[in-house]
């Protein structure tokens, strides 16, 4: 299942965000500390994946290969079913599959930031307080980290974004016709 393995990938990075803001925000506050934890975390992001994946196989939208027909995923066009179906279904996808994650990777990136901005702030208006090499590594260390995940966050966008947009292309009617197009959805 592609679908199925995009939006595991968005709903880790999902989850690497909220680590990340419960990290920087809430002083190491999150429940990924523990091999139990984990595993729940792990049983929760295949179990949401496959709810939002699995509705074709029981009816509800339709899978078929893409436009360029290198793979099978969600049919986008909508050809041949219940319009009304279709759309429930592309609307579902589109909202909890990309939509819901990204809002809330880009709010807990938003707010991780201007934690950072006003902790940078107390530590230059109270430099003394900062002077304890464990607290002033501990904030380097933090740094650090939320600057991968973005990194990764912002390469994930940057790769799923264009595919996202496609097909909601597809699904209001476009339809490729040239090699133009094709190579336009490749990229």
């Amino acid at each position: 299942f592609t679908s199925t393995r995009g939006i595991q990938s968005i709903v880790t990075l999902t989850v690497l965000a909220l680590q990340r803001y419960m990290m920087v925000t809430k002083d190491r506050q999150f429940p990924l500390s523990t091999p139990l934890s984990t595993l729940f975390i792990l049983i929760f992001i295949w179990t949401y994946s496959f709810l939002i994946s699995i509705p074709p196989i029981l009816g509800w939208g339709t899978f078929d290969k893409n436009s360029l027909h290198v793979s099978c995923s969600v049919k986008w066009d909508g050809s041949g079913e219940d319009p009304m179906m279709h759309m429930a279904y592309v609307f579902y996808i589109y909202m909890f599959g990309f939509i819901i994650p990204v809002a809330i990777i880009l709010t807990c990136y938003v707010k991780i930031i201007k934690t950072i901005q006003f902790t940078n702030i107390r530590r230059t208006s109270n430099s003394s307080q900062w002077k304890s090499p464990g607290l002033e590594s501990r904030v380097k260390k933090d740094r650090k980290l939320t600057i991968m995940v973005a990194v990764m966050i912002i390469s994930f966008l940057v790769t799923w974004f264009p595919y996202a947009c496609v097909s909601i292309a597809e699904t209001a009617g476009y339809i490729p016709k040239s090699n133009h197009s094709f190579y336009i959805l490749a990229i």
